[in-house]
C-alpha cells in the first residue's frame, strides 16, 4: 500500500512517498502534488520510502519539475534515493543526472535533489 504525506512547515509543502510509485499510484500522486502546488510556491519531496519505481512513476516526476517551472515555484528532492529507485535509473539509463530540455542548470533536480 502506497500512503503520501504532506506537512506544511514555514510556507514549504514537505511530500513522503511510502511504498510504490507505479502507475496504479500516479492519478492518486498527482492528485496530492496539484493540491500541494495550490497551497505553497516550495514543495520538498522525499522518495526516501519509495519502495519500486517505474516508468510512469518517473515520468510523473519529470512531469511535476516541468510544471513547477512553469508556475516558478520550488520543487526539489531532499533525502537519499533508495536502491531500488537508483536501479531503475540506471537500467533506464536515466542515471545520468542530466537535465530535460526546461531544466536550465542541465541537470535534473529529481535525480540530485538540487534545488
Amino acid at each position: 500500500m502506497t500512503t503520501i504525506q504532506v506537512k506544511k512547515s514555514k510556507g514549504i509543502s514537505k511530500t513522503r512517498i511510502h511504498g510504490e510509485l507505479t502507475l496504479p499510484q500516479v492519478s492518486t500522486l498527482k492528485t496530492t502534488l496539484l493540491k500541494a502546488f495550490q497551497k505553497s510556491n516550495h514543495i520538498e519531496l522525499n522518495l526516501e520510502a519509495v519502495t519500486r519505481l517505474d516508468l510512469a512513476g518517473f515520468q510523473l516526476l519529470c512531469a511535476a519539475c516541468k510544471y513547477a517551472q512553469k508556475q516558478k515555484k520550488i520543487l526539489n528532492r531532499v533525502g537519499e534515493l533508495p536502491d531500488n529507485v537508483v536501479s531503475f535509473l540506471q537500467g533506464s539509463d536515466y542515471s545520468k543526472g542530466t537535465g530535460c530540455a526546461m531544466d536550465t542548470g542541465n541537470e535534473c533536480r529529481i535525480l540530485t535533489g538540487e534545488k
